[in-house]
């Protein structure tokens, strides 16, 4: 079992995986982060929609990221690639 403090670090950390480099964020049309900068209180994120690239600053919070108030919202995690080295053969 565990405690309150672990599950509340866990699902910051769940979160936070929603901004992660290559997740797709909805505004009006669909972004793909492509950099990150961390700051004491917040993130910068660099979108990019076709050729299109934008800052936004997210705040974060205890939970994670505020996305809601820079009007954003989570549409796909980044693509996660597996470990080739722990693969067993048949």
């Amino acid at each position: 079992m565990s405690g309150a403090g672990t599950q509340a670090r866990e699902r910051f950390f769940r979160n936070m995986a929603q901004i992660s480099v290559g997740a797709q964020l909805a505004r009006r049309h669909v972004w793909t982060v492509v950099k990150q900068r961390h700051f004491d209180t917040s993130v910068d994120l660099t979108l990019r929609r076709g050729r299109r690239t934008v800052r936004v600053s997210v705040p974060v919070s205890l939970h994670g990221p505020d996305l809601f108030d820079v009007g954003l919202k989570p549409v796909a995690a980044a693509p996660v690639q597996r470990d080739l080295i722990t693969m067993e053969k048949p």
